[in-house]
C-alpha cells in the first residue's frame, strides 16, 4: 500500500478548558506525532497487516525529523520521502468546553514524479489525501492505469475546488467527513449526499459521521454502521484510521459490510487515545472488537465522550 502526501506533524494539548492565552501555564500534556493524514492511514493499515509505503516530504526541521523516525518505527518504508522547507504542524488544544485548532502550511513539499512511478509497480493500492492536487492527479490516473486502487480521503475542500472534483472522479473509493460532504453535496439527507459524490466517478462512497458511525455505499447498496460504545478521549483525525483500515479490509477482498465494520471499529477505537496515530490499535484488537459488534455483544450506539474533538 502507497501513501502519497506532505507528511506534517500534528501537536495536541490537554486543558482543563480552553485557555484566553496560549495555554501553556495549564497545560496537562502534550503529544508530538505524525499528522491525521495520510500517514496516520499508513500506520493503520500497517496494523491489519499490509506493507506500507510512504512517497513524499517531510520538512527539514526537528518535526520533520521527528515524523519521519515515528514512520519508521510503525515500520512504513519511508526510503521515498525527502526532507525539504518547513514543516506543515498543526495544533490542537482540547479541553472539556472545546477545542481550538491552529494550523500552519508549512511549505508544499511534493514528489519526484519517477519516486511515485516506482512505489506503484506491484502496489495494491494508492492512499491520497487530497493535498498537493496536480500531483495527486497524476499519481491517481498512473495508478488507475496500473489496476492499483486509489482511496481518496480529502482533508477539506481545498480552494482549488474543481480539482478536487477532478481528482474525485479519479478515484475507486472516496472517504469524506461530514465537512466535506457540507462543501460538495450539501443536502439534507445522507443518501442523496452519497447518490451526488457517486456520481463523480467513485465505484464507492464512505461517509463517516463522527460518534454516529459511517455510511457507504456502492452502486444501489447502501451500507450503514452507527457508532461503537468506547471511553473517548478525542474524535480529531480518526477519519485518517477508517481510511486505512478500509483499506486493508477492501485488499482482503471482503464484503462490503464487513469492511466498514471494520474500518469504523478501528476509528472508534482510535478515540480512546489523545492522538489518533497513538490509537491505533491491534490488529488482533480491532478484529475480535469487530467480531463481538457484529454478533451483538457489544452495544451500538453514539461514542460515550469524556472530550471530544
Amino acid at each position: 500500500m502507497v501513501g502519497l502526501g506532505r507528511f506534517g506533524a500534528l501537536l495536541t494539548g490537554l486543558l482543563p478548558h480552553l485557555p484566553d492565552d496560549d495555554g501553556r501555564r495549564e497545560l496537562a500534556t502534550m503529544a508530538m506525532t505524525p499528522d491525521a493524514g495520510v500517514a496516520t492511514a499508513l500506520r493503520a493499515a500497517r496494523a491489519l497487516g499490509c506493507d506500507a509505503v510512504a512517497v513524499g516530504s517531510v520538512g527539514a526541521d526537528a518535526f520533520g525529523t521527528s515524523v519521519a523516525a515515528a514512520l519508521d518505527a510503525a515500520r512504513v518504508d519511508t526510503q521515498a520521502v525527502r526532507s525539504v522547507g518547513r514543516s506543515a504542524v498543526e495544533i490542537v488544544w482540547l479541553a472539556a468546553d472545546g477545542q481550538r485548532r491552529v494550523r500552519t502550511a508549512g511549505d508544499p513539499g511534493g514528489a519526484a514524479a519517477d519516486a511515485v512511478t516506482a512505489a506503484l509497480t506491484g502496489a495494491a493500492a494508492l492512499l491520497l489525501d487530497g493535498t498537493a492536487p496536480d500531483l495527486a492527479l497524476a499519481a491517481a490516473r498512473a495508478a488507475r492505469a496500473a489496476g492499483v486502487t486509489v482511496v481518496l480521503r480529502p482533508v477539506s475542500a481545498p480552494e482549488h475546488a474543481a480539482q478536487l472534483v477532478e481528482l474525485i472522479g479519479e478515484c475507486d473509493v472516496l472517504v469524506a467527513s461530514e465537512r466535506v460532504v457540507a462543501e460538495l453535496a450539501p443536502r439534507g439527507e445522507l443518501d442523496d449526499a452519497a447518490r451526488q459524490l457517486a456520481e463523480l466517478g467513485p465505484r464507492a462512497v464512505v461517509l463517516t459521521l463522527g460518534a454516529a458511525g459511517a455510511l457507504a455505499r456502492a452502486g444501489e447498496v447502501t451500507v450503514r454502521r452507527p457508532g461503537v460504545v468506547v471511553e473517548a478521549l478525542c474524535e480529531h483525525g480518526t477519519g485518517a484510521v477508517l481510511q486505512g483500515a478500509l483499506t486493508a479490509a477492501l485488499l482482503s477482498r471482503l464484503p462490503l459490510a464487513e469492511c466498514l465494520a471494520i474500518a469504523n471499529t478501528a476509528a472508534a477505537l482510535a478515540c480512546r487515545a489523545l492522538v489518533p496515530w497513538e490509537g491505533v490499535a491491534p490488529r488482533d484488537e480491532i478484529i475480535a472488537t469487530t467480531e463481538r459488534v457484529l454478533a451483538g455483544e457489544r452495544p451500538l450506539g453514539e461514542i460515550s465522550t469524556s472530550r471530544t474533538a
